[in-house]
């Protein structure tokens, strides 16, 4: 029972401390909260078309300024796809297991991330037998070569002879480019 009252005093007393935080951040005076602000004086009016059209214009501004941003970087993004290319290097492990070493080429402004990859399997006969999609998730800087060696690309058919392999999609300045 007199822990339970030790609680009840603590938390008396933080409310008590709070109510006086908020009173001193926040004076009114009685002054203050007697007075009403009248909706229909020109003054208000005046204002408050003064305020919308500031804000109206401001958000235009912002619009504007984000169009032209991601303007750029959609045609730098057009620009990248060029600039990347993937070669390939695959090994066919015991039990049809594909570990593949890739080298990423960047000649672009931008960083490179998270780039998907597709790797195709075919056989003698040129038919798809097997096709895996995986996601590189590393960096590629700009204007650099990025080699990434032994990553698993899954389990492919048996009878494959062939393969190949293709960038999809990556991300390039928070925009997605799809190859």
């Amino acid at each position: 029972m007199k822990k339970v009252k030790k609680v009840l005093m603590w938390f008396a007393l933080a409310v008590v401390l709070l109510l006086f935080i908020i009173i001193k951040m926040n004076p009114v005076t009685i002054e203050s909260a007697n007075k009403s602000i009248d909706t229909n004086s020109t003054e208000y009016k005046e204002q408050y078309a003064i305020a919308i059209a500031k804000m109206n214009r401001e958000s235009k501004e912002e619009q504007k300024n984000t169009n032209n941003n991601k303007a750029k970087k959609v045609s730098a993004a057009k620009l990248s796809k060029a600039l990347v290319s993937l070669d390939f290097k695959l090994n066919i492990k015991k039990y049809s297991v594909v570990l593949a070493d890739f080298t990423i080429r960047n000649e672009s402004a931008g960083e490179l991330t998270d780039i998907e990859i597709r790797c195709s399997h075919f056989s003698s006969t040129s038919r798809r037998l097997a096709k895996k999609v995986k996601v590189l998730y590393v960096a590629v800087p700009k204007n650099s070569v990025k080699k990434v060696k032994g990553f698993s690309m899954g389990v492919t058919h048996p009878q494959a002879v062939k393969s190949s392999c293709e960038i999809l999609s990556y991300a390039f300045e928070g925009l997605r480019v799809w190859y």
